[in-house]
């Protein structure tokens, strides 16, 4: 099994009838945060607070921003949008319409048929290939990603960089790039590094660096960013897939 596959299965289980149900139940007794954003445009999230559930498959929210986002009709309204939200380490990920009522603070959105789950948000890396290009800059020196999540990513760099490239070692602003989309990370900080036989274009084998960095003191709209943008990536490849097996 392929990483991948490997991902799929933990990351995208979709969750049956009685189970949504369970998940209703439990954001129409508990207040839950919301990230909801437009497909193709991550970045111009919004973040929302439940207020209950009306009815199987509507959810009533109201703005969870700053004093002047609940007094200003949100630009998502009565769209189709993309929403992710967490209840006991459990990341749940949906479509749905949101609508707005004129002359009202809150917000109903229904949500589409299908949701699905994930364990653990920051368990899941997207890896480099074909569809996956990812680049990690520091220190001015742009490296090959291996791999990358929501928390950090892992990089390819030549033996001679061994010395400046220690563990524990933090940088200050690092840029990260998966395939269009650049991310500005503040701080960085090396965790893990591993020496590594590899084999060049050739076919001839050479040591390289494998070098796996953590994303520190990320502001909170960065790490909803990144984290939008891996899981839309991830989702795309594995419909791809899908689509081509």
């Amino acid at each position: 099994m392929n990483i991948i596959d490997a991902n799929e299965k933990h990351y995208f289980h979709y969750l049956k009838k009685d189970e949504i149900n369970e998940l209703l139940i439990h954001i129409n007794n508990n207040k839950t945060k919301l990230i909801l954003w437009e497909k193709g445009d991550e970045d111009s999230f919004e973040t929302f607070e439940t207020k209950g559930v009306t009815k199987t498959n509507v959810i009533t929210i109201g703005h969870a921003g700053s004093f002047f986002s609940k007094f200003t009709i949100s630009p998502l309204s009565n769209k189709t949008v993309l929403l992710k939200f967490i209840v006991n380490d459990n990341l749940y990920f949906s479509t749905g319409q949101l609508h707005h009522k004129k002359g009202k603070k809150t917000y109903s959105i229904i949500l589409g048929d299908a949701i699905y789950h994930a364990r653990q948000r920051g368990d899941y890396r997207l890896e480099a290939g074909k569809n996956n290009d990812i680049q990690c800059k520091i220190d001015d020196v742009v490296y090959n990603g291996i791999d990358i999540s929501a928390g950090g990513t892992s990089f390819k760099a030549p033996m001679e960089d061994e010395k400046k490239l220690t563990k524990n070692r933090i940088f200050n602003k690092c840029i990260i790039r998966l395939n269009k989309k650049k991310f500005e990370i503040p701080e960085v900080k090396i965790v893990k590094i591993l020496k590594v036989r590899d084999r060049d274009e050739r076919a001839k084998e050479y040591e390289r660096l494998t070098v796996c960095i953590q994303f520190i003191n990320m502001p909170e709209n960065l790490d909803i960013a990144i984290s939008n943008h891996v899981l839309m990536e991830a989702r795309g490849e594995i419909m791809t897939k899908k689509f081509l097996t």
